[in-house]
């Protein structure tokens, strides 16, 4: 096969979002393989980069993924373009990926003889540009790591709460999955980040060095010096230093629940969630949520006593009003799922009903109020209002104290609009903050991934950070290139990779991976113009396209719609909906009438062979079905109640199976069998079902087999050879590989703790994998990262966001 020499350049500038192609006065033959030149191939580099500010990046590395495609000669040359040459066969398709620890840069596809420019000499030049974002340091330290190449704008992931500095000049927000405290500057309009990393755990330290785990509700001091944070899943209270970031314990037991009175390390939380101090900063308030318990701290001692009795169910908000007429404080909790607000006095703890009543909504006094929900909430300083967080309902409320009627100040429901508070969305805000002069809300809009604002007198809401999608960058306000609708639940990539469809809370997307454009395919919780939702899993929570599969014309896409308990089919020229099977009634039941077929949380699903029948993981129903896809007849294969157990058909035992994937030769299943840790093998003719790999122990264990540990399996991708099993490792927050000669397990891409950060292998940190498709020569995996909300790929083993 005939070979030519291709040149290309890299160009790493910082802040540069787009740059044109080579022209007749950018590129120059000097970049040409001169004739009779030696030639070291090798598939791995090491380089020095320069940006734009000519501070240098030393150990760059450039991966090549085809061992064909040799890379030679690489120099950088004074202007600090990287410069070097490629030998490969003509026609070759290949991906480049330059990256280095601490420093996000671009993977570039492209084949010879497409794209690029054909030089006087007969080589040709592709221009390859990546972005870089934040350079050494004067110090030399290596920058922070951004999440997403092409973009330059804030990005949040979960925004749980905010407060407001009392000079009105700062906002702290704590980030549930991004675990860490970040800071906007009011009148510079940026973001940046307080304390917290990556990983998740506990650690105290200085800045990026403590470590969070799910920080939710905050208080600040009157002087502004001093931030506590509810440590949710470590189960205590933090303390940060505001002018140093110094963050240490405050009191509780760190990483262990409980329900116990003391001091430091002696008193036990049980997922704390927000925070309130009283008038004269004496005391703490905790609403501790799972103890369903208003716990009361003394600021100088940190010893922890509970507030009056426990409430019947779990509570997520309190705060504390002090009338200054009458000098009167008073606690105000959010009885969460009581649907109610309560008052509570300071002294007794007994407990006075405010509004609410049952599920649902409703303006109106006191009792006569409905919410759904009612998480975080704040009060005027005045005493005369509370505000808070309706959060199954997308909602600002605004509660009036003299006589306790309700009104929904901001929110139209489901969504995101900015613009008076009749027209303005959220989409689940958890909790609020308030301004010294009450005149301004600050909402962090939990699946918005946005910071927003709430005018008390009006309810116009605008926004003022926050790109809109999951991620995590400190720096301007601006709006994301891709964003999605709350967690995303798989992907599905097509043959030529150039398309990728992605679903989640709502839609089915199609992203051009080239390009980047990006467009609806279908809406996955509507059928037709009538909203189609699951009733016991509440109101609000729409029906998800949790798994998704091609025709194998690749003109169809199948749905296991989760949440509505319907397998669904979706014309991919059109976006056509059709119901295969099932309805929004969960149950079960075989049927020859796909009508009259009840599924429970449907969540994975593969074609057949033929292609007439899929088969079904039926997760709550613990059970494999088949169905016909002309008719929606459905017959169970294999399981039955929820447990463990070997055996053919309905012998066999699963528990929550969430995935399955068939052979090449169409021989086998391959089940992810969550709850059991597992993945199982079902044989397609006998359906005798038995362990494949993993066992009753719980973890990430590498191994072979059964001596293999999984923490709840989920996605799965087989490649088109029959070589790789692909494993989303759920809670493990980790993609596994199994090779299937042998059954070995290794661990591709995630570290040890959840959270986000881009990578190679165990550098790379997911939160809670879970779709994942494989190209068909292995060269590229792209995966839903769920709770990061994020589209992630692997090349080379490096992990980037999409």
């Amino acid at each position: 096969m005939a070979r030519f020499y291709l040149t290309a350049f890299l160009m790493i500038i910082l802040s540069v979002f787009l740059l044109p192609g080579c022209s007749s006065t950018n590129c120059s033959t000097s970049f040409g393989a001169a004739a009779g030149e030696v030639v070291h191939p090798v598939s791995r580099v090491s380089v020095d980069v320069i940006y734009s500010d000519h501070v240098p990046i030393t150990g760059v590395e450039i991966f090549c993924d085809n061992p064909l495609v040799h890379i030679f000669n690489a120099v950088t040359d004074d202007a600090g373009n990287y410069v070097f040459g490629i030998q490969a066969p003509n026609g070759s398709s290949f991906t480049l990926t330059f990256h280095k620890d601490g420093h996000i840069i671009h993977s570039v596809s492209f084949t010879i003889g497409e794209g690029g420019i054909v030089m006087e000499d007969g080589s040709i030049l592709y221009p390859l540009v990546a972005v870089g974002y934040i350079p050494f340091g004067a110090d030399g330290a290596e920058g922070r790591v951004s999440d997403f190449i092409e973009e330059n704008v804030a990005l949040f992931n979960a925004p749980v709460d905010a407060v407001v500095s009392p000079d009105g000049k700062k906002v702290y927000i704590s980030e549930e999955i991004n675990n860490r405290i970040r800071v906007f500057d009011v009148a510079s309009e940026q973001l940046s980040t307080l304390a917290g990393s990556a990983i998740s755990g506990y650690r105290n330290g200085i800045g990026a060095d403590a470590r969070f785990n799910q920080p939710a509700g905050m208080a600040i001091t009157s002087n502004g010096k001093y931030l506590y944070v509810c440590e949710s899943e470590n189960h205590c209270i933090r303390k940060i230093d505001t002018q140093t970031a110094e963050v240490s314990l405050f009191t509780g037991t760190p990483e262990v629940s409980g329900n116990a009175p003391g001091g430091p390390n002696v008193a036990r939380f049980y997922i704390p969630f927000e925070i309130a101090f009283s008038h004269d900063e004496s005391l703490l308030y905790v609403a501790d949520a799972w103890n369903k318990s208003v716990r009361k701290i003394d600021v100088a001692t940190g010893n922890v006593t509970t507030l009056g009795t426990a409430f019947t169910n779990n509570i997520y908000g309190v705060t504390v009003a002090y009338d200054p007429d009458t000098s009167v404080e008073t606690v105000y909790v959010s009885a969460t799922f009581q649907y109610r607000i309560y008052s509570m006095n300071v002294s007794t703890g007994a407990k006075t009903l405010i509004a609410g009543s049952s599920a649902g909504f409703a303006d109106g006094p006191g009792a006569s109020a409905k919410f759904g929900l009612p998480t975080g909430i704040v009060a005027s300083h005045d005493a005369k209002f509370l505000y808070l967080c309706d959060y199954l309902n997308s909602k600002i409320r605004k509660i009036d104290l003299d006589d306790n009627s309700v009104s929904t100040l901001s929110g139209a429901g489901e969504g995101y609009a900015n613009g008076p508070g009749s027209q303005a969305k959220f989409l689940y805000p958890y909790s609020l903050g308030i301004s010294n002069d009450d005149k301004t809300l600050y909402v962090p809009d939990y699946q918005n991934q946005r910071l927003r604002t709430v005018d008390t007198a009006s309810g116009y809401t605008g926004k003022i950070s926050g790109g809109g999608r999951a991620g995590f960058h400190d720096g301007p306000d601006g709006e994301s290139l891709i964003s999605f609708y709350g967690n995303v639940f798989d992907v599905l990539l097509s043959d030529d990779k150039n398309i990728l469809y992605a679903s989640d809370f709502r839609y089915i997307w199609k992203i051009n991976l080239e390009t980047r454009e990006v467009s609806t395919v279908a809406s996955s919780c509507y059928i037709g113009s009538a909203l189609a939702y699951n009733t016991s899993y509440g109101s609000e929570n729409h029906a998800v396209a949790h798994k998704m599969v091609f025709s194998h014309d690749r003109k169809i896409i199948y749905i296991a719609d989760s949440s509505s308990n319907m397998i669904r089919s979706v014309e991919l020229a059109t976006g056509n909906s059709t119901i295969i099977a099932g309805n929004t009634v969960a149950g079960f039941n075989d049927a020859v009438s796909g009508a009259d077929v009840r599924f429970s949380q449907p969540n994975g699903l593969v074609l057949s062979p033929s292609g007439n029948e899929l088969f079904v993981t039926d997760g709550k129903n613990s059970r494999v079905r088949k169905v016909v896809v002309s008719s929606g007849e459905t017959v169970t294969v294999a399981g039955s109640s929820a447990g463990f157990a070997e055996g053919t058909g309905t012998a066999a035992r699963f528990n929550l199976p969430s995935d399955i994937v068939i052979s090449p030769d169409g021989k086998f299943f391959y089940v992810a069998d969550s709850y059991n840790h597992r993945i199982r093998k079902i044989d397609t003719v006998t359906y005798e079902v038995t362990t494949f790999a993993g066992s009753d122990s719980v973890g990430r264990q590498d191994g072979v087999g059964l001596a293999a540990v999984f923490d709840e399996p989920r996605g799965l991708a087989m490649s088109a050879d029959g070589s790789v099993l692909l494993v989303c490792d759920y809670r493990g927050s980790n993609i596994r590989q199994i090779r299937m000669s042998d059954i070995s397990v290794t661990s591709l891409a995630g570290g040890i703790h959840y959270g986000f950060a881009d990578g190679s292998g165990a550098q790379a940190i997911l939160s809670s994998p879970d779709g994942i498709s494989i190209s068909d020569d292995l060269s590229i995996v792209y995966f839903a990262d769920s709770l990061n909300a994020m589209v992630r790929r692997i090349v080379s083993s490096y992990v980037t966001t999409y």
